[in-house]
């Protein structure tokens, strides 16, 4: 299974890294992204899990490396992903509208259509199941898209371990309702309702939602999935209430198609890589999402071959989210100079050595709004000092890597509204620096910050409504004076180890919309 396992986790890797460089500026697709990671991760787990059931006597050398690589990676992952969490509850529930079709996936709308369609007044109850990787999402959205006037009202809820009043705010944010139980038993009193609820973990979920919708036997379908066959049968109305991927794969034909569609382009599989792709997809033992995770990785590997040994010749091109800067002769950050249409631009394993061509290319890209920029490694340092004529249209700047200082001509970007730094590791604070940019609206520093004490004086920062301070480990005093931060609306600051005090005014303290500080870290200046 280390094949895929390691195949997989790239992947994920890479979906991560592009979510959480776009995850700021893009909100509304924040749970969908969490909820293809999460799945992905839990079909890593899948593999994992039967690595240590089969024993690994007979894994030496490069297996067991990515063996343990997978594992820990796949740990890391979870605990980005239990951050952003946070973030997603706050957000509308959206339904997921992949552009996937998963091969196979006929034979299963048909008998799922027949219970949902079941002509019968009383309200029943159905339960999808299945492990993770099986499609349980993607083939109840298939239905749910079907069936637009067979119902008064449709919705549906990620569940995922909410609580009680997270899913009461869900619920009430897909009708449209104020946040109140009563509201929404009332509204849903008389009408004949399809409701999704996506991922249940345990029977107090259910038992909260089920007292929270009315009976009234208009025929009203609710559909629950779940990777728990005991759960799924504790929520069903019936066994006949049960629909069980895990007793329908994929058949062989069925995963062959599958993955050739995702991984070559033309659907077709050379013929020097059968042999090798046949053991790839046996592997995936019939899971979609496993075999989409890898074709999909393989296919980004051969296009972004393609891509890289051309770059400069595709002159039109406006939009480049992800290219590695890793070519040995830095032909790829030189040839980003003829894209002098580029608009959005992310580039990846930067070297220091780098840095005075990337600056020369990005002085010709006029057009340019969104740069993400990120180092070899999390000790690698940018040096980006060369831009002496900067395009003024950035509107959002994301730098990874160490920075001896911010370089000057960031401070000049008018336009600048978000900036992220992770990873810089300033000796001198940001803030000084960055207190210059008038229009900025979102700050984010993870990592950015070795001193003790980050101030923010007053008059500065007059814009700002966005603010974050992340593993700062040897901050130990955050000061807001007054008349800074006059527009602020949400402050974060945590994985800060060193951290004893924040000191806001009282002020600031009541304008704020969202506080994820430590309650007993906050103290108030007295005016």
């Amino acid at each position: 299974m280390a094949e895929v396992a390691v195949a997989g986790a790239i992947t994920l890797v890479g979906e991560l890294s592009l979510w959480l460089v776009k995850s700021w500026f893009n909100f509304e697709r924040i749970e969908i992204e969490i909820e293809e990671l999460r799945k992905g991760l839990n079909t890593i787990k899948v593999y994992l899990k039967e690595k240590d059931t089969e024993g690994r006597e007979d894994t030496q050398g490069l297996e067991l490396r990515s063996y343990s690589y997978v594992r820990d990676l796949a740990l890391e992952i979870q605990d980005e992903i239990e951050d952003l969490m946070y973030e997603a509850t706050k957000r509308p529930c959206h339904l997921p509208q992949g552009d996937e079709h998963l091969v196979g996936i006929e034979k299963h709308i048909k008998p799922l259509l027949s219970l949902v369609c079941l002509e019968e007044s009383s309200d029943k109850v159905i339960s999808v199941i299945g492990d993770a990787g099986s499609g349980k999402t993607t083939h109840i959205s298939e239905v749910y898209h079907m069936l637009n006037s067979n119902f008064n009202w449709k919705a549906w809820v990620s569940v995922s371990r909410s609580s009680s009043d997270g899913l009461l705010e869900k619920l009430c944010e897909a009708l449209e309702l104020p946040h109140k139980i009563e509201k929404l038993r009332s509204y849903l009193q008389h009408k004949r309702y399809l409701l999704v609820l996506d991922d249940i973990w345990n029977e107090n979920e259910w038992n909260w939602i089920k007292n929270v919708l009315p009976s009234n036997n208009t025929g009203s379908r609710t559909i629950i999935t779940t990777h728990k066959r005991s759960l799924g049968s504790y929520c069903a109305s019936s066994s006949y209430y049960i629909y069980d991927l895990n007793l329908h794969l994929l058949t062989c034909e069925e995963a062959w198609e599958l993955f050739c569609d995702k991984a070559f382009q033309d659907g077709k599989c050379p013929d020097f890589l059968v042999d090798w792709s046949v053991k790839i997809v046996k592997r995936c033992e019939g899971l979609p999402h496993a075999i989409v995770t890898v074709g999909k990785f393989l296919s980004n590997k051969r296009q972004r071959a393609q891509v890289s040994s051309g770059i400069g010749c595709l002159t039109m091109l406006e939009k480049l989210s992800l290219i590695k800067a890793n070519d040995k002769n830095q032909s790829i950050v030189k040839e980003l100079g003829n894209l002098i249409r580029m608009r959005e631009l992310g580039i990846t394993e930067l070297k220091v050595e780098d840095g005075k061509n990337l600056c020369a290319s990005i002085e010709k890209m006029e057009h340019l709004c969104f740069l993400y920029v990120n180092s070899a490694s999390k000790e690698e340092y940018l040096d980006l000092n060369y831009v002496t004529n900067s395009p003024q249209l950035i509107n959002s700047l994301i730098l990874g890597g160490r920075l001896e200082e911010i370089p000057a001509w960031i401070c000049k970007l008018n336009s600048l509204s978000k900036i992220e730094l992770k990873w810089s590791k300033l000796q001198n604070s940001p803030l000084e620096a960055l207190q210059a940019l008038h229009s900025l609206k979102e700050l984010h520093l993870c990592d950015a910050y070795t001193g003790t004490v980050m101030e923010f004086s007053a008059e500065c920062f007059l814009e700002l409504k966005m603010l974050e301070i992340e593993q700062c480990n040897r901050l130990n005093k955050v000061v807001i004076q007054e008349r800074a931060l006059p527009k602020l609306q949400k402050m974060t600051i945590k994985k800060c180890d060193s951290l004893v005090m924040v000191h806001v005014t009282k002020n600031l303290l009541s304008q704020l919309e969202e506080v994820l500080v430590p309650q007993d870290l906050i103290s108030i200046i007295k005016g």
